[in-house]
Order: structure tokens, then C-alpha cells, then sequence
């Protein structure tokens, strides 16, 4: 009995028949022009209909063939992306033409059975035993030979104990005598498995031929795991008990599960017995219909309270000792408590977040406002108390008061998504030491009402870099795409321009990627990388300030297109290696960029988009080595990226790999977000401040101030987006 039930509605015969389709059909391919399109395969596989579906209720469709294909395939390179390439099935598809298909994957030519070579038995036998130990190394299985009784078997060591013993799975093959074809067979667990389906698909092949798919196939089935037993007797179904163990992750224990008799020994390889999905899909239904009721049932007696008494009882519940209520009460207590957590779904390490820092531009101007029935003058700079004293005490206290040019704002963004503008303070000319003593007054604050912070995003200017200096390490990952991007712009072969960014002798030039553009637009009716417009290339002061146009250039659509442009250059036989260290490049830059934009939650600090952003830091670093340093041991050549960049750059990696450290060190079983790890919410907080007054992009302290409350009330308070550019 299945706990995983592959395609809705289809039975596990028809998966394992499909399955066995595409292995015979098709394979990974190290051939950099092997191409599959999807709808060929599709449509191969309609065509070869009676030899896939086993019941009249199987459908064939793209969905069900492309997670087939990723499953059997996912450990090779095959992947699938949008290409421009001729159909080798479809005739009526003999132009080019673009649309998703498979790299790295061919389909089998199948060779017709008379032009085969035709082996004896005993000849048969002999290729058996000399090669079926290589074969199954390949997919770690172990061989045992019996020569003397013409026998040998394959043997895998799978990853669950059954009552104490390791599953094995076991293919013998046999050999009678030199008239009857070589026997095989398949053992899980001692017991026999019925494959006469898949003997039927591989009567025709070579005997080698025939291992190797057997092999494939069984490596790629995964056990049935069978199912809790919770409401069994209420169906009439034959089985046994058994006590499972997963032997990979030593901190499980044994579980006790039940097994259809009709399950043919945990193995989802045979097909046509019991539908196993079905019954596990009535069970998950009763189930979940039971447990609804119950929660109806207590949702009838839970009265509503005010919002402080419910509170007030929440502390109650937790102070009560569990030992002091009575045992007919045990049961109501317990749900009683149920239904007070779920008034408050925030677990303990959703209030982890950090601070975000930002300025925005305001007009310098002194008014005057009443507070508390007192007339008070706002627009003045005032970044706090410390920072006074800081001033009196270095003698520049008889200096005339400031006028606030901008507003400091801080933003607090929790891990989950909840956001809200803590604070904002009237700025003008304030150093790092202010900054300082300001974020870490704010850390205490937070603290004390049970927000704690543990990062911080800033951007790129100078007094946010002698903070970082200080003792943080972690910046603005927009902001450094964008850097990356204009010290690109500035590299050229001209005297003139300030870089000429060279890695193992190989220049990256802006001109590579106009030139790549223009290649796109010029060779495809369909844009390669459908992002690109002039706007990309045509920067002014303003465009450059737009971080979505720096990443569209460094993403890895980016990174395709410019391994594109290379083939075409050298098929047109000019020099495509130039590109090399531009399209190397290009790779670390869109891992980094994907992992800013990725909306998967990271759970490990071993997460592979991690390894890849490190990756990235150690290209950089290897760069800098390479490159010739001066007396005072700093780079003076153009050849490498400005030193503010380069500093940024170690400031976002360290700082992001720090940040998920400390949340899964201190909550293992939490995650991050990479998607909102950046400074749209503060963008966005400045968006709404502006169109409050009535959409004024250069507002007083005092219009921008009236405006914060109602921006803190009327927002959502769960940040839905990761890009900015709209109010909410």
C-alpha cells in the first residue's frame, strides 16, 4: 500500500508502465546538440498509446510525461528550456522553431530484431558473466556468481528494515540449459515479484540490454512505505503488520505499519493488484472528516472574549500545572488549549527579523507644530541624545542647529513577512558612530518587546560602509547587482573610460553584451532573452538607478544568450573564447540574482544555493589574487571591479551565510526567505509617504511625519511582494 499516489486519477500499473516506456524510448545524452521537444514526446507517446495504458481510465497527457521524465532524469543533465531546433518526429515540423523541450536527451534508435545480432544461449551467458559486474557498479548494486549452478544475482541493499531485517532486493538470472532462454527473475524480500509486464516489453532485447533497463528501472521504484493503522478494520482488506525502519536518518525510530497481502513485497514495480492509492485516499478522507467534526464540536462550546481577556486566559493555561487537572477534564483542557494557540499562529521564531536602513530625500524647510499643547519646531536634524553628547564632547556644541535634508527611516521585517516602520529620525550629516549607537538603541528596544534582531540591510553609501566596518556584515543585494552591472558599463578598450575588467587575460566589456543584444534581436523572430529592451543599454542618470534593468542583464537568461552569442561566433569563425570570462561571469552573477528572487524558503545551511553564492565570493577573490598588487599591497590596476564594490560583495555573501547560520542554529526547523531579504519594503514604505501627499517626491519633515501613522495603520502588515514600485 502506496504512500505516494504519482498521478491523480491514474493507476500505479499505468506509472510504472509509463515509466518502463521512457527508459526504453529514450536516454541522457552527453551530446551538447542531443534536443528532445516535449510535444514530440508527447506525441510519441499518444502514438504508442496500446503499449503504455493498462486501464481504460489512464490518460496520457504533458503533465504526466514531463514529471516521468524529471524523475527518471533529474540526476543527469537533462533539463528542459525554450530552444530554437528542427522536430525529428513531427514532419510537419521540419522548420526551425522555438518551444520547451529536453537538453541532453536523445531518443533510442531501435534496431529491427532480424538485423540483430543473434547470440546462443551459451554465448549469452558468457557476456553475462563477464560484464554484469560493471553494469551493476553502476547503480551500486553487488553481484554474487554461482558458476557451478548456472546461476547469478544482483543485489541492492535498500534503506529500510522490515521486523528487524534489511530489505534486500535481489534479480536472478538463471541459466537451464542451452536451449531455453536465460531466466530472470525478481526477489524483494525473499519473495518473488510478478514482472511479466516488463518481461513482455523486453522479450526482443540483447541480454546486456535487458540488465541494464532492470537495473534502471528497480534503482528509480521506491518502496511502498505502507500506511498508519487508523481505521483499518472499517475496510475489508487482507493484511499484515510490520515493524519499518529508515536506516538513512539514524535518528528515526521503528514504526509499525500495515501491508496489504496483495502488495507485491513493498515495490511499486509490479502493477495489477490492489489500488493501493485508492484506499490510502478513503483513509486520508475519514480521517480528516473525523478530525473536522471534532474541531466543529469544540468550536460550539469556545466562547469569543475580548481581545485582553483572551490574552489573560493564554497566561492562565500556561501557568497551570498539567498534574492538577482532573482526569475527567484532561481531554477538554487539552483542546481548550488547542484552540487558544490557533488565535495566534505566530510561532516563537517568527518574531526573528532584522532592521532595514534607508534615507529619503526631503525639502530643507523649519515649521512650526503644536504637541501637547506646546508649539515645537520640526525639520531640525536630530539624530538622538548620544549623538549630541557626542558633539559637545568633540566642541562643535555652539555650532548653528542643522536643517534635516533627509529622513533616516527603519523598517523592522521579520523572517515570516511581517513588516513594520519602527522609527524615522530627521538626518543631516550624521557619521557612522551616530548610526551605531542609534541601531543598537533600537536592537535593545525590540528586544525588550520580543523582537529580536539579528541582521541588518543597508545600502552602499560610505557612512553605511564604515558601519558595516564597525562589526556588521550584511548589505543591499539589489543595490550590488546593480554596481556589478555599472562597472561593467565603464569597461572598455578606450583610454578614456575609467575600467577595463580583465580575468586570466580575457576581457569583459560592455560592448560583448550590446553585441550580444543585437545578435538576439537581429538572428531571432523570437527574442532569446524577451527582458532585453534599448533601455538596457541607452542608460541615462536615471535608468542606471533602476536595479530590475542591472539584473536583466546579469540573470541567467543572460548568461544563456551569452552562450549562444559564443557558438555563433564560432561557427561564423571569429573568436568566441574571448567571451569566457564574460560568460563566467554571468554564471556566478545569475546564481546570486536567482537566489535574491528565489521564493523557496532555504532550510539549511547546506542549502545548494548557498554553495553557489560562496562559489561567487571565490571567483571574485580568485580574480583579485591574479591581478599584480602595489607596494602598499592594494589593487591600483583597472583590470578588477572598484574597492567599494568588491567590499560590498564580501559584505552580502558573509553576511547572508551568517544570517542563515544563526536562525537555523538557534530554530533547526525554521527557514528564510531569500525573496525578502532586500530593501523593497522600505521602498515601498517611501512610496506610500509620497503619495500621501498627494504624490509629492520631495515632502517636509513635517508632511512626511503626519503621513507615517497613517501609512502604520492602514498597510498590510504581511509583505506580499518582492519587488518594489507600487503603494500599498
Amino acid at each position: 500500500m502506496h504512500n505516494i499516489n504519482k498521478f491523480d486519477g491514474s493507476s500505479e500499473s499505468f506509472y510504472v508502465s509509463l515509466k518502463t516506456w521512457v527508459l526504453l524510448n529514450y536516454r541522457p545524452s552527453n551530446d551538447l546538440d542531443a534536443f528532445c521537444f516535449r510535444d514530440d514526446i508527447l506525441n510519441h507517446a499518444l502514438a504508442d498509446s496500446e503499449n503504455i495504458l493498462v486501464d481504460k481510465e489512464d490518460l496520457i497527457t504533458r503533465k504526466i510525461v514531463c514529471q516521468t521524465i524529471s524523475e527518471l532524469f533529474m540526476s543527469s543533465k537533462v533539463c528542459i528550456v525554450k530552444a530554437k531546433k528542427s522536430s525529428q518526429v513531427d514532419p510537419s515540423f521540419a522548420k526551425p522553431r522555438r518551444a520547451w523541450g529536453y537538453i541532453h536527451l536523445e531518443r533510442k534508435q531501435t534496431m529491427p530484431v532480424e538485423m540483430r545480432e543473434c547470440l546462443t544461449v551459451d554465448e549469452e551467458w558468457q557476456q553475462l558473466t563477464t560484464t554484469i559486474s560493471s553494469v551493476a557498479a553502476e547503480y551500486n548494486w553487488h553481484v554474487s556468481i554461482n558458476i557451478e549452478g548456472f546461476s547469478l544475482s544482483c543485489i541492492k541493499h535498500e534503506n529500510l528494515s522490515f521486523n528487524g531485517q534489511r530489505v534486500l532486493t535481489e534479480i536472478v538470472f538463471s541459466k537451464i540449459d542451452q536451449h531455453t532462454k536465460i531466466d530472470l527473475k525478481v526477489k524483494r524480500h525473499a519473495e518473488y515479484i510478478d514482472i511479466s509486464d516488463i518481461e513482455n516489453k523486453t522479450a526482443d532485447m540483447p541480454i546486456m540490454e535487458k540488465v541494464r533497463f532492470v537495473i534502471s528501472l528497480l534503482s528509480k521504484s521506491p518502496l511502498c512505505m505502507g500506511f498508519d493503522d487508523d481505521g483499518i478494520e472499517n475496510f475489508n482488506i487482507q493484511h499484515n503488520r510490520y515493524v519499518v525502519k529508515n536506516l538513512v536518518d539514524i535518528t528515526a525510530s521503528e514504526e509499525c505499519k500495515i501491508y496489504s497481502t496483495k502488495c507485491k513485497m513493498f515495490t511499486n514495480v509490479p502493477g495489477k493488484s490492489v489500488r493501493h492509492g485508492e484506499i490510502v485516499k478513503k483513509l486520508d478522507m475519514q480521517k480528516a472528516a473525523r478530525i473536522q467534526q471534532e474541531m466543529i464540536n469544540a468550536e460550539r462550546e469556545l466562547i469569543e472574549m475580548s481581545k485582553d481577556d483572551h490574552q489573560d486566559l493564554i497566561e492562565l493555561f500556561k501557568q497551570a500545572n498539567s498534574k492538577d487537572i482532573p482526569e475527567d477534564m484532561a481531554v477538554l483542557w487539552d483542546q481548550q488549549q488547542q484552540l487558544l494557540a490557533k488565535k495566534n499562529n505566530l510561532q516563537e521564531q517568527d518574531y526573528w527579523g532584522g532592521l532595514i536602513l534607508d534615507e529619503m530625500k526631503i525639502q530643507e524647510n523649519i515649521e512650526m507644530v503644536v504637541k501637547n499643547g506646546k508649539h515645537t519646531l520640526v525639520g531640525i536634524a536630530d539624530l538622538g541624545e548620544i549623538h549630541d553628547n557626542m558633539t559637545k564632547i568633540s566642541g562643535k556644541d555652539g555650532e548653528v542647529p542643522k536643517l534635516a535634508s533627509h529622513v533616516l527611516q527603519f523598517i523592522f521585517l521579520g523572517d515570516n513577512g511581517f513588516r513594520f516602520p519602527v522609527t524615522q529620525f530627521p538626518s543631516g550629516g550624521w557619521t557612522a558612530s551616530s548610526l551605531f549607537h542609534i541601531f543598537w538603541d533600537g536592537v535593545r528596544m525590540m528586544g525588550e518587546i520580543g523582537f529580536p534582531i539579528y541582521w541588518c540591510i543597508l545600502d552602499g553609501a560610505d557612512i553605511n560602509r564604515q558601519f558595516i566596518k564597525i562589526h556588521f556584515k550584511s548589505e543591499e543585494e539589489a543595490h550590488n547587482f546593480k554596481k556589478v552591472r555599472n562597472n561593467i558599463l565603464k569597461s572598455s578598450l578606450a583610454t578614456t573610460t575609467p575600467r577595463c575588467l580583465t580575468v586570466n587575460g580575457k576581457l569583459i566589456l560592455w560592448n560583448q553584451f550590446v553585441d550580444a543584444y543585437n545578435y538576439d534581436q537581429r538572428e531571432f523572430s523570437l527574442s532569446f532573452h524577451e527582458k532585453l529592451t534599448e533601455e538596457h543599454f541607452n542608460l541615462d542618470a536615471s535608468s542606471k538607478m533602476r536595479n530590475h534593468l542591472a539584473e536583466d542583464v546579469l540573470d541567467k537568461r543572460m548568461f544563456s544568450l551569452m552562450k549562444a552569442y559564443k557558438k555563433y561566433l564560432d561557427n561564423k569563425g571569429q573568436d568566441g573564447s574571448s567571451l569566457d570570462s564574460t560568460i563566467n561571469l554571468l554564471m556566478h552573477t545569475a546564481n546570486a540574482i536567482s537566489l535574491f528572487q528565489d521564493k523557496l524558503v532555504i532550510t539549511s545551511a547546506s542549502d545548494k544555493r548557498i554553495k553557489e553564492l560562496k562559489q561567487f565570493l571565490t571567483f571574485m577573490q580568485s580574480w583579485k589574487d591574479n591581478l599584480a598588487l602595489s607596494d602598499k599591497g592594494s589593487i591600483q590596476s583597472n583590470e578588477f571591479i572598484s574597492y567599494k564594490l568588491w567590499f560590498d560583495i564580501q559584505s552580502m555573501v558573509l553576511g547572508f551565510d551568517s544570517l542563515v547560520k544563526i536562525k537555523l542554529e538557534a530554530y533547526p526547523h525554521s527557514i528564510i526567505k531569500p525573496a525578502i531579504i532586500n530593501q523593497d519594503v522600505v521602498e515601498n514604505h517611501f512610496c506610500q509617504v509620497r503619495a500621501c501627499n498627494g504624490q509629492n517626491n520631495n515632502p517636509t519633515w513635517r508632511l512626511q511625519e503626519s503621513a507615517q501613522n497613517s501609512i502604520r495603520y492602514g498597510q498590510t502588515t504581511i509583505c506580499r511582494k518582492s519587488n518594489a514600485g507600487s503603494s500599498r
